[in-house]
């Protein structure tokens, strides 16, 4: 009798909670004041390291909300790199890119509305990266009533199609890649 044929693992992988522009969280070597930000510089080198260790092909990346820190409108600016959040976007757009072409396919999960911001200030790293259109949204707020880690779980199973499915849009980011 014939073993039936193993199915090839999927490989998803999950990054967020960056704050990019944070003095606290990741913001590009090449953006930081030249002395002094040890914590930031220390996550660099984490991150760098990550690249260094990460598969190099990945069918799934999920981007998992609060990549940017927002203008930090309760202090006035302060603990940011930049209040800017176009500026905060491209760091983080710099600060991911190199996971993302590793990706099949990517999608975004909101983050809270307190470092996203009105509107909806990553469109621009959306384009950037190539996330699919119909981004995943999840209650945010406490008043949503549902403990915070309810509100993060997300079915991953079915955001990925079918195996041997022709997914048009992984299609065409297999063939611009």
């Amino acid at each position: 009798m014939a073993r039936p044929r193993r199915r090839a693992p999927e490989t998803i992988a999950f990054l967020g909670d960056i704050h990019a522009g944070s003095w606290w969280g990741l913001w590009p070597r090449s953006r930081l004041p030249g002395d002094g930000f040890l914590g930031p510089r220390y996550l660099l080198d984490c991150w760098d390291d990550l690249q260094r260790r990460w598969p190099k092909k990945l069918d799934l990346l999920i981007l998992a909300g609060d990549l940017i820190e927002g203008p930090q409108r309760r202090s006035g600016g302060h603990g940011v790199f930049s209040v800017s959040d176009k500026e905060q976007v491209e760091g983080a757009i710099s600060l991911l890119r190199p996971f993302a072409r590793r990706a099949e396919r990517i999608i975004r999960i909101t983050g809270t509305p307190y470092h996203d911001g009105p509107g909806d200030p990553l469109i621009a790293l959306d384009y950037a990266l190539e996330v699919e259109g119909d981004l995943v949204e999840l209650p945010a707020a406490p008043e949503a009533g549902l403990p915070p880690a309810v509100r993060q779980r997300v079915d991953v199973g079915a955001l990925l199609p079918a195996r041997g499915h022709d997914d048009s849009s992984s299609a065409q980011r297999s063939s611009t890649a």
